[in-house]
């Protein structure tokens, strides 16, 4: 899979990212620009998924664990890492009679932080939807609350 998202905290970033799966787990690189009041920085990061249930006709939802380590580099934000371990669960929904289904999902997450001069744990819960609109393009609509807050709307090809 292979796309790219654009959001905003208060600052903005445009993110490309590549991706693959293989059975239960997938594996996502992700570079991009984040612009804030002092300029603009690069973040790196790469993610890790892998499915540790799936819905039964006793539970409604499909969930993975997920681990990332993503980083900011530059000289306007300063440097930064942030290691998130979280759950996300949610459910695919087809919309008969056509291409299209839904899955929203709610995903808790929590990891610590290292930034220069001060290191902490971070968390939030993240809200989405990802939206198939055809057979390889999904339209992924996410928004965060906690440590970790603002918007974001992207596209993925493939899968």
């Amino acid at each position: 899979m292979i796309g790219g998202s654009f959001s905003s905290a208060g600052d903005w970033s445009l993110e490309g990212f590549f991706g693959f799966g293989y059975r239960k787990f997938d594996l996502e690189a992700r570079g991009g620009f984040i612009d804030n009041n002092a300029g603009t920085d690069v973040v790196l990061g790469i993610s890790g998924r892998g499915r540790i249930f799936t819905h039964t006709p006793q539970f409604p939802l499909d969930g993975a664990l997920t681990v990332g380590v993503g980083g900011l580099i530059g000289d306007n934000s300063g440097d930064g890492l942030f290691i998130p371990v979280g759950l996300s669960v949610g459910r695919r929904f087809e919309l008969e009679g056509s291409d299209v289904s839904l899955v929203p999902y709610l995903h808790p997450f929590l990891g610590p932080a290292f930034t220069e001069g001060e290191d902490d744990f971070r968390g939030g819960l993240g809200l989405g939807v990802d939206i198939r609109v055809a057979r390889n393009v999904d339209i992924r609509v996410a928004g965060g609350i906690g440590d970790v807050e603002g918007i974001a709307i992207g596209v993925s090809f493939g899968r």
